[in-house]
């Protein structure tokens, strides 16, 4: 599942955000959200969502950045449109 997104992008964050192509139904409660940890620093968005998209549909990509180096923090959020979408480790980078 593919799809073309929009990067928001301001000094201490990279985001993507809103509905998938097609979405219908409400927006998904905060428990979607999963933590993913121990990224490289220099990926961003264009790396990333490719391997989660395999997982379920994103409703959103956040991306902390570290204003002064360009250079990501070392972790993002990716919220889902479903519970339990995204459980369980991913090992794919």
């Amino acid at each position: 599942m593919i799809y073309s997104y929009v990067v928001h992008i301001e000094p201490k964050e990279r985001r993507v955000g809103g509905p998938p192509l097609n979405w219908k139904g409400p927006r998904p409660s905060s428990d979607c959200e999963v933590f993913v940890g121990n990224l490289p620093l220099d990926v961003l968005e264009d790396d990333l969502m490719p391997l989660f998209q395999d997982i379920g549909y994103m409703w959103s990509f956040r991306l902390p950045m570290i204003p002064s180096t360009n250079l990501n923090r070392g972790y993002a959020f990716i919220q889902f449109t479903a519970k339990g979408t995204g459980g369980g480790e991913h090992t794919g980078y």
